[in-house]
């Protein structure tokens, strides 16, 4: 499980600390969601408020990727990076 304690101690930048999907703690997915208001929240999944980056899909529209989680029956998970969602 990766840790809010955790990424403040190993000096990453959480893109390199949190490389993969994985089950993260409550503090950390607070700290991805409460730092900037929300970019997406559903019932499945929420995305930061802040976009990671962007690509242009098959049509030539810019599509930005938010870093996305989502808690299920008490625990919380890193997603990973994904493209915004819509609502």
């Amino acid at each position: 499980m990766k840790t809010l304690k955790g990424w403040e101690e190993s000096n990453l930048n959480m893109d390199e600390y949190l490389n993969e999907p994985c089950e993260i703690d409550e503090e950390l997915y607070l700290d991805i969601l409460e730092c900037v208001p929300t970019h997406y929240s559903g019932e499945l999944a929420q995305q930061g408020g802040d976009a990671c980056d962007s690509f242009e899909n098959h049509k030539g529209k810019k599509v930005f990727t938010y870093r996305t989680v989502n808690s299920l029956n008490g625990k919380f998970f890193n997603l990973g990076i994904l493209p915004e969602f819509k609502g």
